[in-house]
């Protein structure tokens, strides 16, 4: 459906995505998702009503990353949502966040990708060979999302030669 092609390519209005910034200057991730992104992406947004969905879902990733005052700003509004509002919290330390978000939320583990899954989705999207796939996936630990930026990352590459010749 219309709706479903404009999320996978990232472009539906009403699916909104929160990650840490890209340095440019570094060509870096940033250490934290900033109390500045949490404003302007989650809580002055949050009151917008959806465009053309039933609902406005925030997603954000790596949301371990959030320094405190990030998580504190985004408290009231994950206290009282609007009803059209679904924040998904994605971690893998669900631990890192403080006791006051915790007790607002729903915790819904996910358990790892079969490494065999992860093998064949890492050759069939992303051109990685046998060996190449078989080693990022049993280095990413069923962490699909894990695995695909270890295929992609040319210093990871790197770093895995110079322990191999090693």
């Amino acid at each position: 459906c219309h709706a479903c092609k404009q999320t996978a390519s990232h472009n539906n209005p009403d699916v909104i995505y929160i990650s840490r910034d890209y340095d440019s200057k570094t060509k870096k991730f940033k250490k934290n998702i900033s109390v500045d992104q949490i404003r302007e992406k989650l809580v002055n947004d949050v009151d917008i009503k959806p465009y053309s969905s039933k609902y406005k879902i925030y997603i954000i990733d790596e949301a371990e990353k959030m320094n405190p005052q990030a998580q504190n700003a985004m408290l009231k509004t994950i206290e009282e949502p609007p009803e059209y509002a679904v924040i998904i919290l994605l971690t893998a330390n669900h631990n890192a966040f403080l006791q006051t978000i915790l007790s607002r939320c729903v915790l819904i583990q996910m358990k790892p990708v079969h490494t065999d899954s992860i093998k064949n989705l890492l050759q069939t999207k992303y051109d990685a060979v046998d060996y190449q796939s078989e080693m990022v996936a049993s280095f990413a630990q069923g962490n699909i999302g894990k695995a695909i930026a270890l295929t992609t990352d040319a210093s990871f590459n790197e770093a895995k030669d110079m322990v191999v010749s090693l």
